[in-house]
This record gives structure tokens, sequence and C-alpha cells, in this order.
């Protein structure tokens, strides 16, 4: 499995690289980026030295390209088809955000470390995708056994979480209401709960977890 960790001022120079002479990062996007030129110069170098861009030749201005072995994997990251934000938030911890690109071939999980550089990792199946998105629930083993069916107040449910989760296709809704597009599930000592969208308002309906899976491959395939 591929994968790739980028600084900012690294990633800075991918998108420069990628997006061609006529999006050239500027002041104001270096400002942005909160990146120096310094930065990015010595970025390029690192990344020459990793392997991750290579160079036409051995003159200082030569022309540089992403190796054969990364293009795959940042073309699907930073061009995808489709993307999906997963975000995922257990009881005393921080929230955690995390991109899923899909490709014509590759799927590429993207999450921004504590230090704030970008983790980018190849998922070569939906259900990899999947199976990704429920370790992050703290879903370790998945169980194929029925769960017993029941509807609660969402309330209620709320009350009882250790974890909350939102998995989005496109941007994070700015509104609290959910959209078509999206699947929201909490994880608690009783079981998993999906909140609802049809029967009582403010309602969530206990699932099994072979249900949920189920779930986010349809959203996944959409």
């Amino acid at each position: 499995m591929s994968q790739l960790l980028l600084t900012a001022a690294e990633l800075a120079v991918i998108l420069e690289l990628l997006a061609g002479p006529a999006l050239a990062l500027d002041a104001t996007a270096l400002h942005d980026l909160a990146v120096t030129p310094a930065q990015i110069a010595a970025a390029r170098q690192a990344l020459l030295d990793r392997g991750v861009l290579v160079a036409a030749s051995q003159a200082a201005d030569a022309e540089t390209g992403v190796s054969a072995e990364y293009a795959l994997l940042l073309a699907t990251a930073l061009a995808p088809e489709r993307i999906f934000i997963l975000r995922s938030e257990s009881r005393g911890q921080p929230a955690r955000q995390i991109i899923y690109s899909r490709g014509e071939d590759l799927w590429v999980r993207n999450m921004v470390t504590p230090a704030g550089a970008h983790r980018f990792a190849e998922l070569v199946s939906v259900s990899g995708v999947v199976d990704d998105m429920l370790r992050e629930s703290s879903i370790a083993a998945p169980s194929t056994r029925p769960a017993p069916e029941a509807t609660a107040p969402l309330v209620d449910v709320l009350r009882k979480a250790s974890g909350l989760h939102l998995l989005v296709r496109g941007t994070l809704p700015t509104a609290s209401a959910l959209p078509a597009d999206a699947l929201s599930w909490i994880t608690a000592a009783d079981g998993v709960w999906v909140v609802a969208r049809t029967g009582p308002a403010e309602a969530a309906q206990r699932t099994a977890i072979v249900q949920l899976r189920i779930r986010l491959t349809a959203l996944l395939l959409e």
C-alpha cells in the first residue's frame, strides 16, 4: 500500500506543480498556506531527495514532475472524481476529520496530523474504505450478529454515546440538518445507532454492524 507524508510546504510545491504556471503561488497564497519562499525552496529539494519529484535533467533549472510511484496517489487525492468526508469524535477526545478521495482506479485517505502534515494512504477497494471508517468509529471487529431492533429519541441515545460519526459526500454541512447524501451514526455500549431519516423526528435506530457496512458502501458508490 502506497503512503506519503507531506509537510504544508511540500504539499504547496506539488499543488503548484500540478496546477501549472498559470496558478503559481503568489505572496497571498504563501501567506494563506503559512509558508515562506525559503520553505518552498527547501521543500522542493526535499521532495527531489525523497524521490517524490523527479527532474528531467541535472540542470539547476530543470523541469520537475511527480514520480510515477506517487503520480496516481496524488492525482486521486488532489483531483478526485468524488470526495467523502468523515468526521468522527469519541467521548473526551478531539474530533478527527478524514477525507476519502475516489478516483477511477483508486481510493486515497487523507488526514492532517497533529503536527500539521498531510498523510496520504492508498486504499484499493470500497471494502477497505469501509473497514477504515469502522476503525475510526472504534468498531474494531465488525459483527454479523443481528442487533435487537429499537428506535429511541435521539437525545436519549446521545446521552449514552461513546462516539459520534458523520460521513458526507462533498463538503461538511454548515447547518445542523443532515443532508441527503450523508450518513450519521452513534456508537454506544448497547450497540450502533443510525440517525433516522424516516419515522419519528429526532430519533435514532439501532442497527447491526453488517447493515451499517451496507449503508456506508451504498453511499460511497452513489
